[in-house]
């Protein structure tokens, strides 16, 4: 994730520029060298420019004391970001996902968050009228006091003096660092006026030691796992794809694929979920739902599991072909399309891939114990 907190004009000198890779605008050069130099020159300009003009910590001192408009927070991160992507359709991306972020929580939400692309454009979203009633909290900045003492201001339901809060630091237990942020999300989590969600994008939300069930693109506390029901309406009925959908996903920038995932995860845990209650042909959907963000061989593997459990078994050998195609020659695979096939009673089916597969890797014991395993069973 690109962090813009700790940009610096030094940053800007030491632009590396790649003569033989894009424009400005995001398109290949046009001439060898030069093209490709004036773009970066602009961008390297661009941001020094944009670094005189502002330093973030300054500017968020500056709005949380209520010196500076929150405006200028907006306002100043999209222009960074744009200068960043220097992609439109990928600033609709990044917008798109933090709508239906946003969309996930429930009314009134507190939702924690974890860095710039799951933070600046929902705040910048919220000043463009979408989804105000939910309160963002940046997990980061919550380490930082006056950020805390600006959120109880604006309405966070944080029940912690300013004496007591001069006293919280960063300290260990036995599982390791706590931070001040972490201190403050469990004060959060105890309280019942408002319900606490984290995003999907937050690393390890379960260290704070509560259930947490998926729902879209957020975990809520509750009974772990999935909300079947409000994941399948968000994902398919709700969910806006309108600029992800309008080119190939592996062609936009690498930090937005690695958030597109997360569309992918939410797929494969709902379908798990209804191949779970016996609601194979919307688990069957929702996996190739999940094929649209991220081509995962499993999914192919799961899909053909499904039609093995409908008895649609010449369907399911359509889809193991398909994945043997994908993940050629991946002996930990086969074993388990064996097992799977074993599983569902086609034992010569599961012993026949076993063979083809020993074939071209005679040296293979396990292959060759698997096969003698399954004839004498």
């Amino acid at each position: 994730v690109f962090l813009v907190m700790g940009i610096s004009v030094g940053h800007a000198q030491i632009l590396k520029l790649d003569f033989n890779s894009t424009n400005q605008d995001g398109g290949p050069h046009n001439q060898e060298g030069w093209s490709a130099y004036d773009a970066g020159h602009e961008v390297a300009a661009d941001f020094v420019m944009l670094y005189r003009d502002y330093s973030w910590p300054k500017l968020f001192s500056a709005v949380w004391s209520g010196q500076e408009a929150y405006k200028k927070v907006n306002d100043t991160w999209e222009r960074e970001v744009k200068l960043h992507l220097r992609d439109d359709n990928d600033f609709d991306v990044l917008l798109e996902f933090n709508e239906n972020m946003l969309n996930s929580a429930p009314q009134n939400a507190i939702l924690i968050t974890n860095g710039d692309y799951d933070t600046y454009p929902a705040w910048y979203l919220q000043a463009r009228g979408v989804r105000q009633d939910v309160i963002i909290v940046n997990r980061s900045l919550l380490n930082l006091k006056d950020y805390a003492r600006y959120l109880m201001q604006m309405g966070l339901p944080l029940t912690i003096s300013n004496e007591e809060m001069d006293k919280i630091q960063h300290k260990k237990d036995a599982d390791g660092l706590v931070t001040i942020s972490d201190q403050l999300i469990q004060i959060l989590l105890r309280q019942e006026t408002n319900p606490v969600v984290f995003s999907t994008t937050v690393f390890r939300p379960e260290q704070y030691g509560y259930p947490l069930r998926l729902s879209g693109l957020v975990y809520e506390i509750g009974e772990p796992g999935i909300d079947i029901v409000r994941s399948r309406r968000l994902l398919f009925e709700e969910f806006k794809f309108d600029r992800l959908s309008s080119r190939p996903v592996d062609s936009v920038n690498i930090n937005l694929q690695n958030m597109v995932i997360n569309y992918a995860a939410i797929a494969f845990r709902l379908a798990a979920a209804l191949e779970d209650s016996g609601e194979y042909q919307q688990a069957i959907k929702a996996l190739r739902f999940a094929r649209r963000f991220a081509e995962e061989p499993v999914s192919y593997y799961n899909e053909a599991k499904i039609y093995l459990k409908m008895g649609q078994d010449e369907v399911a050998d359509r889809m193991v072909d398909t994945l043997l195609r994908v993940k050629v020659g991946d002996i930990k695979l086969i074993k388990e399309v064996a097992r799977m096939y074993y599983e569902s009673g086609m034992k010569e089916k599961a012993i026949s891939i076993l063979a083809a597969s020993l074939a071209k890797n005679p040296a293979n014991n396990e292959l060759a114990d698997l096969i003698l395993k399954y004839q004498e069973e």
